[in-house]
């Protein structure tokens, strides 16, 4: 077991990996002056935000890295790092069960009366989107994977 983890760990995400993950924990908390070249406007990721009750903890924004490695090692790929398609494999699942609703969540997209989950993975999708940094493409392959 212990060999598994350390295998897991050491699969490096690629930088845009890294600071979606980063961008993702700071809009959550409402830091949005860290991001780092969001695909999103600030008003709209501020607006995304609001739609989240509590920010991501740091352990939480780790944890979903560390989901991304390890779907790279159940990946049928030779791919030996995090890519975009990992992290979007797991990030919804992840936050599903990290992540609230604002109670007054005025700023959802789509049906009010979805069910609360359907809801929630909207509003987690959209801030994935939003928070994707312009990075050759990367963003385009978020934007993708959601159409």
């Amino acid at each position: 077991v212990h060999e598994i983890s350390d295998v897991v760990r050491s699969i490096p995400p690629l930088p845009a990996v890294e600071a979606h993950v980063t961008n993702l924990f700071l809009a959550s908390n409402r830091s949005f002056s860290g991001l780092t070249n969001p695909s999103g406007s600030r008003a709209d990721i501020e607006a995304a935000a609001r739609r989240i009750q509590y920010g991501l903890s740091p352990r939480a924004a780790g944890d979903i890295m560390l989901a991304a490695k390890a779907w790279v090692c159940l990946s049928d790929t030779d791919v030996h790092y995090v890519a975009a398609s990992h992290l979007q494999a797991v990030v919804v699942h992840a936050l599903r069960h990290r992540l609230r609703l604002s109670l007054d969540d005025e700023h959802a997209v789509g049906d009010f009366e979805a069910e609360p989950e359907r809801r929630l993975d909207d509003a987690i999708r959209q801030l994935c989107l939003l928070t994707a940094p312009k990075d050759s493409g990367y963003d385009a392959l978020w934007q993708r994977a959601y159409d």
